[in-house]
């Protein structure tokens, strides 16, 4: 790009993006939390975060060690595969491409199918899977058309948030 910005069009929903995009569940390669890590945001190396990943995650295709089955989060496989994305797979594993099943699993490369963010064919999102369960909590204000500027802690405990427009909320 040569130092030009660049456009990135993204959504904005109650708890982020899971509400309005493909619904592919991908969570992002290794070396890029070891990364963050190493910059000095201890606790966000990939080893600190995968097991965070796996209990959030209810996996209804895959159990091993890198995804959950009792968390929150609904991810499956696509319940119908065209025949041309099926063609398309067979021609890319036939040029030589290895076929994977799993991009959150050991390795990213390959070709395949994404698991996707659904349960029994309807998007499952963060917002279903969090704040909407706890939205009877009396601890707990939900506030949309809002951005949060900053977290309030006391300890390590959060406590409230302070919104882009200046209004706080949560205890003072």
């Amino acid at each position: 790009m040569n130092g030009r910005p660049s456009v990135v069009i993204q959504g904005h929903g109650l708890s982020g993006g899971s509400s309005v995009n493909a619904m592919v569940h991908i969570r992002g390669d290794a070396s890029g939390y070891d990364a963050w890590a190493q910059l000095g945001n201890h606790g966000w190396a990939y080893d600190d975060v995968l097991p965070v990943f796996r209990d959030l995650e209810n996996n209804a295709g895959i159990a091993d060690g890198y995804h959950g089955r009792t968390g929150e989060l609904h991810v499956s496989d696509p319940e119908y595969r065209h025949p041309l994305s099926e063609a398309f797979l067979a021609a890319a594993r036939a040029s030589g491409l290895p076929g994977n099943r799993d991009f959150n699993g050991a390795r990213l490369e390959g070709v395949g199918c994404y698991q996707t963010m659904t349960q029994r064919g309807r998007r499952a999102s963060a917002a279903r899977a969090f704040p909407r369960p706890a939205e009877r909590r009396p601890n707990l204000e939900v506030l949309t058309s809002a951005r949060v500027a900053g977290i309030r802690f006391e300890g390590r405990r959060a406590t409230g948030v302070t919104l882009e427009d200046g209004r706080r909320r949560g205890a003072r």
